[in-house]
């Protein structure tokens, strides 16, 4: 009773309206999530689940990833990066515009003169160049193929990305280029599950500093033509062993993150090793989840059957996914008569 012998108001009850509008704002969020991480192509939400923290350890996941910008309906949205704590991190709105993004992406850049990379989803237009109509199909084909591009900057090039206001970007991720270790670029695609995981390496033939060749025949790997790159052998295992603890502290904090509502079974990764020997995540090309023959959207019900009868509980990583560079590259080997600035 109040002071004055009336009666205490009663706290305000939740109804069943407002518990119902809270559960229906969480299965939104987790079908967001789950659409812009499940199936082939650039795992662009996986950078979100890893930036966001476990509520028990307050920390997100610690691992190294390069400056990510990643790009939604033509505009900057979102920046990641490694913070000096090596958890990672997420710029503030505030600091997410072009002329912060080249003032960073150009600091301390690679002695190659390459600058950063565009990854992006595409079909028949480039990932981050194409004009409006290049690209009718959107990022799957006819064939049901999800073509992934690579698109490689140097100044002026990362400067007509940014600014050219009539550049049109399918949705993807722009990253800061790490400098390889050696003299040659390299990237590492690691195919993991639980109990396998499957490491192979691709090595440029082309010095990276060596400027009388096009940026593309010193940067490309598995996105470009065979005759620019060759496979090298994973010696030891210890690069094997690095590759799949970090793996498994990625399954485990998304689970956390999401009350165990998205849990990954299969991955395909891109990594790199820098000149200090560091290894970098570059980004996912596919994600497989333990539910997918239950609720995938990128499985029909005859799909979804026939794995069922060869008794398996996911379909194959990367089973409709090509890297490429852009429509606009030339595929041969030319030698450019100037340096890259």
């Amino acid at each position: 009773f109040a002071a004055g012998g009336g009666a205490l108001p009663h706290p305000p009850r939740l109804g069943p309206w407002r518990r119902m509008t809270g559960s229906l704002a969480e299965a939104v969020a987790l079908d967001h999530a789950r659409t812009g991480l499940e199936g082939d192509g650039v795992a662009s939400h996986l950078f979100e689940l890893l930036w966001k923290k476990d509520l028990l350890s307050s920390l997100s996941v610690g691992l190294r990833i390069p400056d990510t910008v990643l790009y939604k309906f033509n505009a900057p949205a979102l920046w990641y990066f490694t913070s000096v704590d090596g958890t990672i991190k997420r710029k503030t709105k505030a600091k997410v515009n072009s002329e912060r993004i080249y003032e960073e992406f150009v600091r301390k850049a690679s002695s190659s003169g390459i600058v950063a990379y565009y990854v992006a989803d595409s079909s028949s237009g480039d990932a981050a160049g194409g004009q409006e109509g290049d690209d009718p199909e959107g990022p799957v084909d006819s064939s049901g193929c999800t073509r992934t591009t690579i698109e490689y900057f140097d100044l002026d090039g990362l400067r007509e990305f940014l600014f050219n206001r009539q550049r049109v970007k399918s949705d993807g991720i722009l990253q800061k280029f790490i400098h390889p270790k050696g003299d040659y670029n390299n990237m590492l695609r690691a195919l993991w599950s639980p109990k396998v995981c499957l490491l192979e390496r691709k090595v440029n033939r082309r010095k990276i500093t060596d400027t009388r060749y096009d940026l593309y025949e010193r940067a490309v790997t598995f996105e470009g033509p065979e005759f620019h790159s060759e496979m090298q052998p994973v010696r030891g295992s210890a690069l094997i062993t690095n590759v799949h603890q970090i793996a498994e502290s990625m399954v485990e904090h998304v689970a956390t993150v999401t009350n165990n509502n998205i849990l990954m079974s299969r991955l395909a990764l891109n990594f790199k090793v820098d000149h200090k020997d560091r290894l970098w995540l570059l980004f996912a090309s596919s994600v497989r989840l333990q539910d997918e023959l239950q609720r995938s959207s990128h499985l029909d019900e005859a799909a979804r059957h026939n794995l069922a009868r060869q008794g398996l509980n996911n379909s194959p990583l990367e089973m409709n996914m090509v890297l490429q560079v852009p429509q606009h590259v030339r595929r041969g080997q030319t030698v450019s008569g100037r340096p890259v600035r």
